[in-house]
């Protein structure tokens, strides 16, 4: 194939290929078995740490962000997003000691399944103790967004607990400010990027924050109608996010994160 050939193909949508090559609907549906969204795994958004397997593997530095289940490097950013929609959880972690891994796990922070299972309001795992004060279950509060400089806008999430929960309050403020406008949430775009603290006990670690993008001006109505499609494809539907397993062993937190 002559290169002139290849950069016709490429500038095809993908709709104008499948007729090219006469892949029906129907057949379409058939090759992908009946996939769907519940079938996937939504990528996570972490910030990697000094103890991170990514780091151990040589696959980025502390600091860095980077995309579990793509393993992609994102660097330390400035990295611009589109928050497509928002949602809490809950997982309750096995100490590291026991083996790790996950006890119980709820997608919408009101009913966990598992160890113990049940209603998270009333679980005695998500209150602070008088032991060793912390609860046993974590709570996220998630955010599902796209790359806006990504041609494909995979969604993925970005999640705050302990350490990085100060930076998703922060958002939460931006964004609460375009909803009191009646806008919707992916009316403007935001920059993630990596930033080093040091806990009580003085060991150093890294967080992010998160600032207005694009010059805090609202985005391309384009955009908006792109990104307004992609919560509709998503709304209703079971998301599986992939764990972010430093959350079994985190780093102590500093108490100005709450």
């Amino acid at each position: 194939m002559t290169t002139e050939k290849k950069n016709e193909l490429q500038k095809k949508t993908s709709s104008e290929i499948s007729a090219e090559l006469s892949v029906s609907k129907a057949d379409l549906e058939q090759m992908y078995g009946g996939m769907g969204q519940e079938d996937v795994t939504v990528p996570r958004v972490v910030i990697l740490q000094g103890l991170s397997p990514e780091v151990t593997e040589g696959k980025g530095t502390p600091g860095q962000f980077y995309i579990k289940g793509f393993e992609r490097n994102l660097s330390k950013g400035p990295v611009e997003f589109i928050v497509i929609m928002r949602n809490k959880s809950r997982i309750r972690w096995r100490d590291l000691k026991l083996g790790g891994g996950i006890l119980c796990t709820s997608t919408d922070a009101k009913i966990g399944q598992g160890d113990p299972g049940g209603e998270c309001e009333k679980c005695a795992h998500n209150t602070w103790t008088s032991t060793d004060g912390k609860p046993t279950c974590d709570l996220y509060q998630n955010v599902i967004l796209v790359l806006r400089q990504d041609e494909d806008w995979v969604p993925m999430a970005l999640s705050g607990n302990r350490t990085k929960l100060k930076a998703i309050k922060n958002l939460n403020s931006l964004l609460m400010l375009e909803m009191s406008k009646g806008r919707p949430l992916c009316a403007k775009s935001y920059l993630l990027e990596s930033m080093q603290r040091q806990n009580p006990q003085g060991l150093q670690y890294f967080t992010y924050r998160i600032s207005p993008g694009n010059n805090n001006v609202s985005l391309p109505i384009e955009e908006q109608r792109r990104a307004l499609a992609l919560y509709n494809s998503l709304r209703g539907k079971k998301l599986n996010i992939i764990e972010d397993t430093d959350d079994i062993n985190p780093t102590p937190q500093s108490t100005d994160n709450f």
